[in-house]
């Protein structure tokens, strides 16, 4: 079955009815679903710009398209969506599950049941990563991480963004 805006809604709100109340504090996820953006960018960056126009319409869902529809259903919920938790797992990946996205509704009635599923959320997407997110745990590690994103940026008459950055400290 084609996964569509509405089966999600539809899928989401039948498991809703079934929680009953308890459906206020549950976060729910849908997980590994195609993104069409981040499809057609994909075949761009591979050289397929011919494949654009015919793949994109047929193979997964706008991302904005999906959220605004979700906050229009669940005005009660905050939505997030965020890359496949998948990605990364296997060397071996088609192109297509390399563009996915993994979705999910938050509770938003009070602070503390949006931080705690917001917390469930960070938890679940980090799963799997524990060895580059304990390299971030310390201070210096973090500032090594920031440092080689700037050093590969290059600032004004060829310098890069970290020397900028030293001169002006």
């Amino acid at each position: 079955k084609n996964i569509s805006i509405d089966l999600i809604t539809g899928l989401i709100e039948k498991q809703m009815k079934t929680d009953e109340s308890a459906h206020l504090n549950n976060v729910y996820a849908c997980l590994t679903i195609p993104n069409q953006r981040l499809y057609s960018d994909y075949l761009l960056a591979s050289g397929r710009e011919n494949d654009v126009e015919l793949a994109s319409p047929m193979w997964g869902i706008k991302p904005d398209s999906l959220v605004k529809h979700l906050q229009r259903t669940f005005p009660e919920k905050h939505i997030v969506l965020t890359w496949s938790r998948e990605i990364g797992k296997s060397k071996e990946m088609s192109d297509r599950f390399l563009a996915c996205m993994d979705l999910f509704i938050v509770p938003n009635h009070d602070k503390i049941a949006k931080l705690a599923g917001l917390k469930m959320v960070s938890s679940y997407c980090l799963e799997g990563h524990e060895e580059f997110v304990s390299r971030l745990n310390s201070k210096r590690s973090l500032e090594d991480c920031i440092s080689k994103v700037y050093s590969k940026k290059v600032g004004k008459d060829g310098e890069t963004a970290s020397e900028a950055l030293a001169v002006k400290s």
